[in-house]
């Protein structure tokens, strides 16, 4: 795992978008917030397991806009992403939220697929 074997701590991200994380932030409590609110969570557990120390971290809204406000702040060294989200055709290359992130970021970003 290339996160091991530099000695990286990891940041798992993941933004909430639905209608209620976009309008009501951190207060909104519907079903689909409190599945998002799970998801960093068990990745860190994984990462735990692996060795690797990790940060958890669940954004409210849009995704390019607060990825790239948290890569700022956070002084991010590598992005790391999905190329997979939920628009169909809009995901088949790099995904709804891959292409204009990374123009958006001086962060390097890594697509997985």
């Amino acid at each position: 795992m290339l996160a091991r074997a530099s000695g990286a701590e990891l940041l798992l991200v993941h933004v909430a978008e639905g209608f209620g994380p976009r309008y009501f932030g951190h207060e909104s409590d519907d079903k689909e917030t409190q599945d998002d609110q799970r998801l960093p969570g068990v990745g860190a557990v994984e990462a735990e397991r692996a060795g690797v120390p990790a940060r958890t971290c669940l954004l409210y809204g849009a995704p390019v806009e607060e990825l790239a406000k948290m890569a700022e702040k956070e002084e991010v060294d590598l992005m790391v992403m999905g190329a997979h989200g939920h628009k169909l055709l809009g995901d088949v290359l790099f995904g709804s939220t891959v292409n204009p992130l990374r123009h958006r970021v001086r962060t390097p970003v890594l697509v997985v697929r």
